[in-house]
């Protein structure tokens, strides 16, 4: 305790193999595309493109937005990446992930504003390229309305 640190907190704060297990599913996670197929089909739907700058990073372009309304972030970075690697080490590259604040606004706004409802509806397969499963996070289905 002299030097500051409790020897027998320390020994007892890491666990290794649940380390390991947490480390596997968040690798897991961050290896699954589902956001980034799911949320570039959102924008495309709003007239928002993405520029990609290379095959990690990439601007979203919201000069043909076809809803005024649609929720832009001021705070939101110029460039945006789904690799959590990338983000770590670039300060100019915002990280977005299902946990994102823009990510959150954007599919809320799709959902609540008319254009896309939720349902809940196992096994629902895709009809058009409008059509979005989110089975493995959820058993929700979100995709726009058709009127």
């Amino acid at each position: 305790m002299a030097q500051g640190k409790n020897i027998l907190l320390e020994m007892n704060s890491f666990k290794p193999g649940p380390a390991r297990c947490i480390i596997r599913a968040v690798d897991a996670f961050d290896a699954d595309q589902h956001l980034e197929d799911l949320l570039v089909k959102v924008l495309l739907h709003y007239g928002i493109e993405t520029d990609s700058m290379n095959a990690s990073m990439f601007r979203l372009n919201f000069k043909d937005v076809t809803d005024e309304n649609f929720p832009v972030s001021t705070r939101l970075s110029d460039t945006l990446t789904f690799k959590r690697n990338i983000a770590v080490v670039r300060d100019d590259v915002e990280f977005i992930s299902w946990d994102h604040p823009f990510v959150h606004q954007v599919f809320e706004y799709f959902v609540t504003n008319n254009t896309g409802s939720p349902v809940h509806w196992p096994g629902l397969l895709a009809k058009n390229g409008m059509e979005f499963s989110l089975k493995r996070y959820s058993s929700w289905n979100v995709w726009p309305r058709h009127t």
